[in-house]
């Protein structure tokens, strides 16, 4: 399917300017950071940035315009620009004057005798409320939501843009930590207030949960690796039971994620924090169907024109008699939604979330997740068309626990 033409010029633009910025950055490191060369170079790069967050601002009218044109509700592009990264990246356009730079931090390689050497990265940084933004960072963190947010409106023609996103985006959060680590270093123009014992509370049940998500994506892992590891006719009876097994830890990663949303929703309530907050990550549909998934594996079949949402499939990739991977189909009102797809959905968004929303620290998450999609950068990525059987399968599955009288 090409690209919707009203927002093909814009996603191009992003691109380029992604690519601009690189070839500007491979352009300081060459220049070995003459002294007399150090404004010009740092304005350079400002000014890329500040043009890439224009670009990636400005998909919130093209978006809203294309779903119009298609007499599709637009209340999406609202909860965008309710976020607080779209705010914040308003405001960073807003004030994008040389005398507005806060901060930036120069990030030199080292020679042979371990001194200063060329200019590996510059990272431009300003304090917003108690937070210490990354320029860069936001684009980043602002087009992961965007990502999200347009691949979860089929009406929207734009597979291309949002496979060459998440490509993009892969080292999104090590590289974020990166700039974490750097920043960190300097001093902060206000202090953190001080929080209640309330607060501590609430943060530690959400770590805890983020600590038992962490276990179950290891163990996700460990059972995909052991597949790898063993031919299929090898030990059938043990491969049969990994795979159960597998479809328990998927579902309960799904589980833990969507009742995330709980811990933070007490929190926010809390702190007397807006709990419209939360209603970006809410209305996301990975989120729904996350949702009626663990609802519907907790409590059953609903029925009387209630959706359910049941693993009706399995997807088994197999290479040399091995089976490279495995994951669950759901069946969500008729269509397929991936089960690995979702868990990754929800974690971007939720990193997000409790970056830009609390004062959490959870660094140990975030290098776990972020080595994670960081691992499958150099990987390609596929889609294929369901056929029409099972396509037609899933449907009456679904419209069958619907006329259930229970």
């Amino acid at each position: 399917m090409e690209e919707d033409p009203t927002l093909t010029p814009i996603f191009r633009e992003i691109f380029d300017l992604l690519n601009s910025r690189k070839d500007t950055l491979k352009w300081v490191g060459s220049l070995g950071a003459p002294e007399d060369e150090s404004e010009h170079v740092i304005n350079k790069l400002d000014r890329a940035e500040v043009a890439l967050l224009r670009a990636i601002v400005s998909l919130a009218d093209a978006v809203e315009s294309a779903l119009t044109a298609k007499g599709a509700p637009t209340s999406s592009t609202n909860l965008v620009r309710n976020c607080k990264p779209f705010l914040i990246a308003c405001h960073f356009i807003e004030s994008a004057t040389d005398a507005s730079k806060e901060m930036h931090v120069i990030l030199r390689n080292l020679d042979a005798d371990r001194k200063e050497g060329s200019i590996a990265e510059i990272i431009f940084a300003k304090q917003y409320d108690e937070q210490r933004i990354p320029q860069f960072g936001l684009a980043l963190d602002l087009l992961q939501y965007w990502e999200l947010l347009l691949r979860n409106e089929s009406d929207i023609a734009c597979d291309e843009f949002c496979r060459g996103v998440r490509q993009t985006l892969s080292r999104r959060i090590t590289t974020l930590l990166q700039y974490d680590s750097l920043l960190c270093e300097i001093p902060k123009n206000a202090t953190a207030s001080p929080q209640s014992p309330l607060f501590d509370v609430l943060a530690k049940d959400i770590t805890d949960r983020l600590e038992r998500i962490s276990v179950r994506l290891d163990q996700v892992d460990s059972l995909q690796n052991f597949f790898r590891s063993r031919p299929e006719t090898e030990f059938p009876s043990i491969l049969k039971r990994k795979r159960i097994l597998l479809s328990d830890e998927l579902s309960v990663v799904l589980s833990e994620l969507y009742h995330l949303s709980d811990n933070v929703r007490k929190l926010l309530k809390a702190n007397n924090e807006d709990l419209q907050q939360l209603i970006f990550f809410e209305d996301l549909p990975c989120f729904h169907v996350a949702g009626c998934f663990v609802n519907t594996r907790k409590h059953g079949i609903r029925g009387r024109n209630n959706s359910s949402a049941v693993a009706d499939y399995e997807i088994l990739i197999k290479d040399e008699e091995k089976l490279q991977f495995v994951d669950l189909i759901i069946n969500y009102k008729g269509n397929a939604w991936q089960a690995s797809l979702l868990i990754e959905d929800l974690l971007q968004v939720w990193e997000i979330f409790l970056r830009y929303y609390t004062t959490i620290e959870f660094s140990d998450f975030r290098e776990l997740i972020g080595s994670k999609f960081a691992s499958k950068a150099s990987l390609s990525t596929y889609k294929f068309e369901i056929g029409d059987s099972i396509g037609q399968d899933l449907e009456r599955k679904s419209t069958e626990r619907k006329q259930y009288n229970i």
